[in-house]
Formats: C-alpha cells, structure tokens, sequence
C-alpha cells in the first residue's frame, strides 16, 4: 500500500511538490529523532527486560513530548522571528501555518511512536500489525480519492492541501493507538522515580542510543537538504522519488527488526543468538531478491508517475546498492542494541556520517540526484563495514551462516506454514 500512496501523492504533486513535500516529512522525522531523546527504544528495552516498571516508563515518555514540544516551539518561534529563509522550510513554504503544522504534527508522531513502543515491549504484535494495516488502509483510501479527484475530476491540490490531509491522519493514527491502550494495558503513568535504579541507568542508555540515532538519521537524510539547496524542489524530487521507492524494502526489514528487538533483548545469549542469526538469513535472502527484480523493472517503474520520472531510474539503481547494505546493518545493530553495547553502533554511525557529508558536498553539486545516490551507496557500505566489524570482533559471531537460508531453514519455515488452511 505504501508503493500506491506514493504513487498517488507524486502524482498529485508533481516532481517540485513532492521534492517540497518530501522535505516536510524529512523535517518531521529529523525533529522527531532530536527532540524525543530516543525514548521509544528506551521503552521498548527496558519493558523487554523488566528493569523499570511500565507505569514509569510512560511518565518518562509524557515527560519527554512535554519537553520536546516546548523545545521545538521555543526554536521555531526564534527561527519565525529572526530568520526570514532556512533549511528547514521549502522555498515559498514558510508560513505561520507551516511553523504550526510542523509542532502539531511532531506532538502526533512523537506520541504515537511512545504507545506503539510499550505494544512492541510487552510484545503485542498482533495489536502493532492491526493498527499499522488499518492506518495504512486508511492512506491508500484517502489519498487514492484525492488521486482520482486531481487525474478524472480535474481538482487541483496543492502542497498544503496533502499537509493537511497527513496531520488529520496522525490525528486519527494517534487516537486508534489511545483506545488499543485503555483497552489491552490501560495503565495509569507514575512520575516518581529511582535516581540511582531507574534515571541513571535509563539516561545513560539513551544518551548513547540518542546520539547514534541522530548521526545514523543524518547520515540517511542531509542529502535531501543539500540537493535542494544546490539543485532546487524539482532534482529533489527526483531523487526523494527513487529514495522513496527504496524506502519501501524496509517493509521487509522493519517487521523484523520489531519483533527481534524484544526477543534478543529477553532471552539468554545463546537462544538470541539462534534468533538472530536465523531471521539475518531470512532478511538478506528476501530484500536482494526483491532488489535485484526492482532494478531490471526500474525502467518501467518510474515513467508510471509521469515521463520526467524517468530521471529517477539512475538515482535508484545506484541506491540498490546501499539498500542491501542498509538492510544488513539494522539487523546488525539490533543484535549490538540487544546486548546494551550501543556505543558500537554510535561509532559506526560517526565513521559513515562523515563518509556521506564529504562525499554529498563533492557529488552533488556535479552530479544532483545521482551524486547523493552514490554517497548515499558508499556510506551505507561503510556503515555495514563498520557495524559487522563489531559483530565479529567484540562478539565473535561467525559470518559465514547470516546472509542465505539454508535447506533446512526453508523446511523449517515450510512445516511453521498453515498447510490445512490451504487444504480445506
């Protein structure tokens, strides 16, 4: 669905307003990674162990979109007063309106991101995977009519229109999230807590984590802000097309990664270890082999959106590369994550942000989308360099038996699949 929705906003938008829009929603995911301190693994690790109590765990987290409102609002209204153009805003996009649908929609998804955490930690996947298809169902029908009212009734929708229209469905996202909760944990939120216990070890697992995830998300995202700095809204459109369209084999690393990350935070090291070496197999083999199908159609793929779509065929055959490199490392990671070494992964973010920020201000000036697809391939290799590095010299893991599944691996998966269903 998410392939369709993306499909349907470009369509809407066109190349400079899906580049504008694009930079909106990487404003928010920036803002959203700085300002909410990584409370949401925070979270998801500490209900998966049972070291803090789940009460305080969600005073923390209010705690935490309390502050982070107040900062984001404080330094909005700064950049409003002093500063009448930034990299934060699209050209022509900077409007009070603007300013207020980037803290509404922080406060939704910082929220919405807290409640999703507490289901992962207590392991309430089946509650995660209704809400997220439900949601997703509820994109595709919404912007599908806004997509045959804009192609076959010929109404126009604008920028702020598709803004308007995402911060609603945060509203409804975050208000689903609310009724699952008083209805399977209903839970009241406790703000007293253990200094030495609870804060401490909680405020050191965070800064670490923190601080990875802000250089990982900038080392993913910079590119954005600089070709539309260099190149303007229509070469970010360009490549936001081809990142988005690579953005959709998370959907087979993500569901992974979120029951994973539980499971090897819970269990003793050599059942973890058999966990993840296993779904490592199975998320390698599956993303490389929808890879490799992607690039032979990426031909056919972008012309669908419109014929100047055809320039982002080139940017998403290089970002093939860094796909399956990506994909590899947040595996990786999770394991690092699981064993409360994050400063593993910290390193490997600092050495790959920087591979990225020399490389994008050399490449994109000359080369536009194609340049940051190719720092974007290169640093994402750096990153799983680095990462498995870790993984094979700190934990000894051996890496002949994590990328392919195995004979077994499929009859395994083939005796675990409804069979009788298929039957009647």
């Amino acid at each position: 669905m998410g392939l369709f929705i993306n499909f349907f906003i470009t369509k809407i938008l066109m190349a400079e307003g899906k580049g504008a829009y694009s930079l909106f929603q990487s404003d928010i995911d920036l803002l959203t990674l700085f300002l909410g301190f990584t409370i949401s693994s925070a979270i998801v690790f500490y209900i998966s162990n049972n070291k803090i109590a789940i009460e305080k765990l969600l005073g923390l987290g209010i705690v935490a979109i309390s502050i982070g409102i107040t900062l984001l609002s404080v330094f909005l209204t700064v950049l409003y007063i002093f500063y009448t153009s930034n990299l934060l805003f699209p050209s022509g996009y900077s409007s009070i309106f603007h300013y207020a649908y980037i803290i509404a929609s922080f406060g939704l998804v910082i929220s919405i991101s807290i409640l999703s955490s507490i289901f992962q930690g207590k392991s309430l996947f089946k509650v995660v995977n209704y809400i997220t298809i439900f949601i997703s169902s509820l994109n595709f029908i919404v912007f599908g009519i806004l997509f045959y009212a804009n192609i076959f009734l010929g109404y126009k929708f604008s920028v702020n229109d598709i803004l308007i229209v995402s911060l609603s469905i945060y509203l409804i996202n975050l208000s689903v999230w609310i009724f699952c909760f008083k209805k399977y944990i209903n839970i009241l939120p406790k703000f007293t807590f253990n200094y030495l216990n609870e804060v401490k070890p909680l405020f050191i697992f965070i800064t670490i984590g923190h601080l990875s995830q802000m250089v990982n998300f900038l080392t993913y995202k910079m590119d954005y802000w600089i070709i539309d700095h260099y190149n303007g809204a229509k070469e970010l459109g360009y490549y936001s097309q081809a990142a988005g369209l690579s953005m959709m084999f998370a959907a087979i690393t993500n569901p992974i990664i979120i029951v994973l990350t539980p499971y090897l935070t819970s269990k003793n090291s050599k059942e973890s270890l058999i966990y993840f070496k296993f779904y490592s197999r199975l998320n390698f083999t599956v993303t490389i082999s929808f890879v490799v199908l992607a690039v032979l159609l990426a031909g056919l793929i972008f012309p669908i959106y419109g014929k100047e779509f055809s320039n982002s065929v080139l940017p998403f055959r290089i970002l093939s590369i860094g796909i399956i490199m990506s994909s590899i490392t947040k595996i990786f990671a999770v394991y690092i994550y699981s064993q409360n070494k994050m400063k593993y992964n910290l390193i490997a973010t600092i050495i790959a942000f920087f591979v990225t920020l020399v490389l994008d201000l050399i490449l994109i000036p000359l080369y536009g989308s194609a340049g940051a697809s190719i720092a974007t391939a290169v640093s994402y290799t750096v990153l799983t360099i680095s990462v498995s590095y870790f993984l094979f010299i700190k934990f000894k893991i051996d890496f002949k038996n994590l990328f392919f599944l195995t004979r077994s691996d499929l009859l395994s998966i083939k005796s675990k699949m409804p069979i009788t269903f298929f039957k009647k």
